[in-house]
């Protein structure tokens, strides 16, 4: 995660130096970081095991959604969000979110406006889930699964998934915020290993994946404030 960050920010630089305005130089760095970062670390390993381009599809499960698995993606997103209101409902039941400080992230959005609200949106579907789901279910659960049953190779590949992003709640936040940041993101990590493995095709955890950071978004955007301050926290 901090060499996709580097990279961002390298490649930010120099779009700006090339006069690109600031956030169009980040969505293409980000971008250009998201698809090294995941699909080519995912390209390379495969192709060192020697799997040509048509192995890899085949090992990634990279298939057209039938009408049933999307269905399960509106599923699997209903119970990604009844399990997280489960743990925000604990949360707010024993008092675990922190004072709010500072201005409300509503307002700090507002003034990006509801362009940027799309792009990110798009950037998540089209980016995000995608390049993650690639490495970390489509090689690296997939590779627990060749020595492992399902249930820890889905543990595992979560708890990896979750290691690599926790950093984003280790900044000002104690030990409470971290276990909480933990669980935010294992819970949902859980239900999108389980949705590759009953489905064999790695386009559904994906649309799972992306359309679940969409709704943050959209909340962050334009929800309520109670759940603005759930998430943000």
């Amino acid at each position: 995660m901090l060499s996709l960050t580097l990279i961002a920010v390298i490649g930010t630089f120099f779009g700006v130096l090339v006069r690109l305005p600031v956030l169009v130089a980040l969505a293409i760095a980000v971008t250009v970081a998201h698809f090294l970062g995941f699909v080519g670390v995912a390209w390379v390993y495969l192709r060192n095991r020697g799997y040509d381009s048509e192995r890899q599809r085949s090992y990634i499960g990279l298939h057209t959604p039938t009408a049933r698995q999307l269905g399960l993606v509106v599923a699997a997103n209903l119970i990604i969000v009844a399990l997280l209101a489960v743990l925000l409902g604990v949360v707010e039941a024993f008092s675990l979110l922190p004072a709010e400080e500072g201005t409300p992230v509503q307002e700090e959005l507002d003034e990006f406006g509801v362009g940027v609200y799309l792009v990110l949106v798009a950037f998540m579907l089209a980016v995000v889930g995608p390049t993650e789901e690639v490495l970390y279910r489509g090689v690296i659960q997939n590779r627990l699964r060749e020595q492992l049953s399902v249930v820890p190779a889905i543990a595992i590949a979560s708890a990896v998934f979750t290691a690599i992003h926790l950093q984003i709640f280790m900044v000002g936040s104690g030990v409470l915020g971290v276990v909480i940041g933990f669980l935010a993101l294992f819970i949902p990590s859980l239900v999108l290993g389980a949705v590759y493995e009953y489905t064999e095709n790695i386009v559904v955890p994906s649309l799972v994946h992306g359309i679940h950071n969409s709704l943050i978004i959209t909340v962050l955007f334009f929800g309520p404030p109670f759940l603005t301050d759930y998430v943000t926290f």
